[in-house]
């Protein structure tokens, strides 16, 4: 193995690792305050959320795309320039959405603490745009596993502070500032970080006008795909709280909460992933190309299959454990969210196949025919079937995103599915929800999960979906 395989795997293994512990921690505080909020103060908290998540997309720009790729092509002595002028940008960006966020609030019909709420977690937001922006360097020198210690930081830091506020019933605006000071902490930590790179960043700001039209110019074919792609992410959750009372929109808050932190991983992992399928790409080895590709493919094949059909299964049993006997019915609609979550990390990998492609121009279009259907379908479906319009209306969006993106992806490159690979872990998920079927009946849903998984990883291994040599490259292959 070779010294960049070597790094991407103790990169890959670390960030999984520690991916695990926060999603568990992620878990186990959203846990917390839905029971402590209950189904109405959970839905002025998503609602709360849900705004400034928007505001935030509107402006992104893609800056984090074009910052890894300017980083990537430039000497070391460059780095410090590069990495100041960007986070400006970032800084003046995310500062204008973020007022607008506030200003607009107040003329919706929304509850005075979803107002107060906005503008009070409006810092959690400034802080987390700087840290998702700045992990581009540590992208670059394939030290993503500090950017996840970080991120955990920030997750037992928010943990710690919401265990604080429900002992003391310090109320819902508590827990955004909360959430305000978490995310404040967690960015000085990464500031601090970036001075240990093997190429140190002191951050500052700089105002290099004609390097911010250069970024511009760059940057805005991914920007367009960005807010296109992401509008429609936020855009149900808006428009519910806009139609129905709070507690559909805690309902659905609560199972979407599920898919937001499921799908942290697909980004992770094609994060890592990028700079060898573009180093690939730019060398014409289409062969690697394919076979990295194949890899990815089949790694988020083995991930999100099972967790379809056992979500089918265990989906109101595992939001009733988590949420609270109040959120049952936000189980059902993770059976649906769940097709979702698996459809977004299909679409992360195309997405990222887009970019490595250069042709971000192309997918435009199928991005903004996603968006304009998906917001239409939402004001459709939303005022009538609440939650279900919404879940399933995500649902579609997401398949549209896949096909766009496979059809451009698919003009460029030739591509080869893992079919008997997909259909042998097909064959494994079925075995696992029939026997998860029949265990919930008489057990808990811990033991259910438990037990599943075992099942599943022999059903998988005995169909020869995979071998555990297979397994591990599926993880680690980066040859």
């Amino acid at each position: 193995m070779s010294a960049t395989a070597r790094a991407i795997a103790g990169n890959t293994l670390s960030q999984i690792v520690v991916r695990a512990v926060d999603v568990a921690v992620g878990i186990v505080t959203l846990g917390f305050i839905t029971r402590y909020l209950g189904l109405y103060g959970f839905g002025e908290y998503t609602t709360a959320n849900a705004v400034l998540q928007f505001a935030s997309i509107l402006v992104d720009f893609g800056l984090y795309l074009t910052f890894l790729r300017e980083i990537s092509a430039s000497p070391p002595e460059e780095h410090g320039r590069i990495t100041n002028n960007i986070f400006t940008l970032r800084a003046l960006t995310a500062l204008c959405a973020l007022v607008a966020a506030v200003a607009l609030t107040a003329v919706l019909p929304y509850p005075p603490v979803v107002r107060a709420g906005v503008a009070l977690l409006a810092a959690s937001y400034l802080f987390g745009s700087f840290i998702s922006t700045l992990t581009a360097p540590f992208q670059k020198h394939l030290l993503m596993a500090r950017v996840a210690l970080v991120n955990l930081f920030n997750r037992l830091l928010l943990f710690a502070f919401v265990v604080i506020v429900v002992a003391l019933n310090a109320g819902l605006l508590a827990l955004f500032i909360a959430t305000s000071v978490s995310s404040l902490l967690s960015f000085i930590v990464l500031v601090f970080l970036l001075r240990l790179l093997p190429n140190p960043l002191r951050l500052n700001f700089a105002w290099d006008i004609a390097y911010w039209r250069e970024i511009f110019h760059k940057t805005w074919p991914i920007a367009v795909t960005t807010i296109l792609n992401l509008i429609y992410f936020k855009a149900d959750t808006i428009i519910l709280s806009l139609y129905r009372p709070q507690e559909d929109v805690g309902i659905y808050g609560a199972s979407y909460k599920v898919l937001e932190i499921l799908t942290t991983f697909p980004h992770m992992f094609m994060g890592l992933m990028l700079p060898l399928l573009t180093a690939a790409w730019i060398a014409r080895d289409h062969t690697r190309v394919q076979r990295l590709l194949e890899h990815s493919f089949s790694l988020f094949a083995f991930l999100t299959l099972p967790l379809i059909g056992g979500t089918l299964v265990v989906g109101r049993s595992l939001m009733t454990l988590i949420a609270g006997s109040d959120f049952t019915e936000s189980g059902s609609v993770l059976m649906v969210l769940m097709i979702a979550t698996a459809a977004i990390f299909f679409g992360t990998l195309y997405t990222y196949m887009v970019i490595v492609l250069d042709k971000q121009r192309a997918v435009v279009k199928y991005f903004f025919m996603t968006a304009l259907i998906s917001i239409i379908g939402y004001f459709i479906l939303i005022p009538r079937y609440s939650y279900w319009g919404a879940a399933w209306m995500t649902v579609a969006s997401e398949i549209m995103i896949i096909v766009g993106a496979w059809l451009t992806v698919r003009r460029e490159l030739s591509m080869k599915l893992p079919l008997r690979r997909l259909t042998r872990i097909v064959l494994a998920s079925v075995l696992m929800m029939i026997v998860a079927l029949f265990l919930s009946r008489s057990l808990s849903v811990i033991p259910v999960i438990g037990i599943s998984i075992v099942v599943y990883v022999l059903s998988a291994f005995i169909l020869r979906a995979f071998s555990f040599a297979e397994l591990k490259q599926l993880i680690l292959k980066t040859e």
